[in-house]
């Protein structure tokens, strides 16, 4: 896990030790059979919130007169708190003021396109970013409902709650129905749990951007270790527990003799 914090630390961004934070939070609730308890969670934020603090101070990212514990930690959670929450409906203001785009879905396209080498992609989170600090040079994307209505329209803000209901539903029974799970499992699952669980804004770039291909992947690879293997890679030792766990048959009771009236003599 240190290495995991130090290589986060080392990018430069603070949002990705954020969403381990999460992530980490979701493994405990899944390990500890979903009993999360108030040691977990004041576990996870002294851990992460002074790291998260330091990296601020360190990397260079607080604003002018933050030099001091506290004024650092009021400036993260004014970016979790309230900065987010500003551009959301910046956003939706910018984006109403313009309209639904023409093509069906286009910025989410254009977005997906800037995944590729030498294609730029969509500008809009550009765009609201130079409406709120005076340059483009930072993004601050729609809130997840805003994006759906400038790409489609009204129609969309109708259909996609249901839609979106039914897939999150979907892969939240998938992944906590009851059944025997190792380590490398539950972090997939927890990955999984976390990333679409923040998607809050932007596009569904923001999916892959934050990993739910690779926490997939690893989701699918530990459930197909569990079927042969224990939560520590002892497949015996998970053998034994099942064959334990099966029902022993109950031996068939004996036959009574019937004895005939006439086989008996007195004495």
């Amino acid at each position: 896990m240190l290495a995991a914090i130090f290589s986060l630390l080392g990018t430069g961004q603070r949002s990705p030790l954020v969403l381990f934070a999460i992530v980490l939070a979701t493994f405990a609730y899944l390990v500890s059979g979903r009993r999360v308890t108030g040691k977990t969670v004041f576990a996870v934020f002294f851990v992460f919130v002074p790291v998260i603090t330091l990296a601020t101070a360190v990397l260079g990212r607080s604003g002018a007169g933050n030099s001091s514990v506290l004024g650092l930690l009021g400036e993260f959670l004014q970016r979790i708190l309230a900065s987010n929450q500003t551009s959301s409906v910046v956003g939706w203001r910018y984006i109403y003021r313009r309209g639904p785009q023409e093509t069906f879905g286009g910025e989410w396209l254009e977005s997906l396109q800037g995944l590729l080498p030498g294609s730029a992609g969509s500008t809009l989170a550009n765009e609201i970013f130079a409406v709120l600090y005076g340059s483009d040079r930072g993004t601050s994307p729609p809130s997840l409902w805003g994006s759906i209505y400038y790409n489609f329209g009204y129609s969309g803000i109708a259909v996609a709650p249901v839609i979106l209901a039914m897939i999150f539903a979907g892969v939240t029974r998938l992944g906590t129905r009851s059944k025997e799970r190792n380590t490398l499992e539950l972090i997939g699952i927890a990955g999984v749990f976390a990333t679409i669980g923040t998607w809050v804004a932007g596009t569904p770039v923001y999916l892959l951007n934050t990993g739910i291909a690779v926490y997939a992947v690893v989701w699918v690879i530990g459930s197909r270790q569990s079927l042969t293997a224990d939560p520590f890679g002892d497949a015996k030792g998970l053998s034994r527990r099942r064959r334990s766990r099966r029902p022993r048959p109950r031996p068939r009771p004996r036959p009574r003799r019937i004895v005939a009236a006439n086989d008996i003599h007195a004495e």
